[in-house]
């Protein structure tokens, strides 16, 4: 199989434990003193997922005489430039051992941080998707059966129930049609959120988001911290360094800021000079921090100490949306259903008041 057609159907799906495994076997048996082709041979082996085609491909890619950080640059979906670039001055340096340990301390730390996310995320989906299937299932079947039961009572009825007819008879007539437009329209945001044109506009959006916004920030600063700390001290220029961790990051703002600073490290600036412009994506923590490393010759620690501090932030604010999203969700379905239940009964309760009358 040709290695774009291995990329288009296999390594999208490649999860980061895997590579985190796969990067730390790797180090441990180099270590050991065994032979490249031969660790590649038994990590085969070892895989039963899709891993296995990609490590069987980059195995007959290095049988041919090709470094293993150019074996790597066939599968730029799986293996990022922060990756290839890392292992490739590990290879330069003939530490590659320990440039493969870094790169599976990097990927365990953001696969770490993203299950937090998703953790935090789980339960407010399910009770959204829960909430969905049972209002649709109102919707479109309980009340087409009663609605005719209050068109045909002789009291006035509450604008809520009123509401709730009106709402029955769109469905009634129309339910087709409204559930094709809402797939179309959850279909469509996502697709118009992962164009590029857009991402000045949903990036921003999404830093603005309250807590939400603090997490992304504070996971772009872990991360930046984290890969530029490893970038250097793995021996690859500080400008250089600069430049993979533009490119890597996959936010539109911080991409642009890291880029721009790339020029003017470039032109003789220091890095936390240029950050002082940009207050709102870099504290002045971090930046002091940066401005000791630069002064002090101790940057790649400095980096990592902000890289620390930063995923700690992010592992709190986490926990503080999880605690936040489950009251506000219980507010709002208990909203929903005390509406929908004063809908039904209110009528009921003026015609048994009417029989008394």
């Amino acid at each position: 199989m040709s290695y774009k057609a291995l990329n288009k159907s296999l390594f999208n799906r490649v999860s980061l434990k895997e590579k985190e495994v796969f990067f730390r076997n790797l180090s441990l048996m180099l270590k050991s003193g065994l032979g490249i082709s031969e660790i590649l041979d038994i990590l085969s082996r070892q895989s039963k997922t899709r891993m296995r085609d990609v490590v069987l491909e980059i195995s007959r890619s290095i049988n041919s005489g090709k470094s293993l950080s150019s074996s790597f640059s066939n599968f730029p979906d799986v293996f990022s430039e922060f990756i290839i670039n890392a292992v490739r001055a590990g290879e330069e340096s003939g530490n590659l051992e320990n440039s493969l340990e870094r790169i599976a301390e990097q990927v365990n730390r953001d696969r770490e941080l993203i299950s937090k996310i998703r953790s935090a995320m789980a339960y407010p989906i399910i009770v959204i998707t829960l909430s969905l299937v049972v209002g649709l299932g109102i919707a479109f079947v309980i009340l087409p059966k009663i609605t005719p039961i209050f068109k045909g009572l002789k009291v006035d009825l509450p604008i809520t129930t009123r509401a709730l007819i009106a709402f029955s008879g769109f469905i009634e007539n129309h339910g087709l049609l409204f559930f094709l437009f809402i797939l179309f329209s959850l279909s469509f945001s996502f697709w118009i959120f992962k164009r590029k044109f857009i991402k000045p506009f949903s990036h921003l959006l999404i830093l603005n988001i309250p807590i939400i916004g603090k997490i992304i920030k504070f996971k772009n600063l872990s991360q930046f911290s984290s890969m530029l700390s490893l970038l250097i001290r793995s021996g690859i220029s500080f400008n250089e360094s600069l430049g993979i961790c533009s490119r890597t990051s996959k936010n539109y703002y911080y991409q642009n800021i890291l880029n721009n600073s790339r020029q003017k490290v470039a032109q003789g600036e220091r890095l936390s000079d240029h950050l002082l412009d940009y207050p709102r994506y870099f504290p002045e923590i971090a930046v002091s921090m940066i401005r000791v490393g630069e002064k002090s010759g101790t940057l790649e620690e400095e980096l990592f100490n902000i890289s620390e501090i930063y995923e700690k932030e992010a592992d709190n604010m986490i926990k503080v949306l999880s605690a936040t999203i489950e009251p506000i969700l219980l507010i709002v379905i208990g909203l929903f259903v005390g509406l929908l239940a004063v809908s039904v009964i209110s009528p009921i309760y003026k015609i048994t008041g009417n029989i008394y009358k």
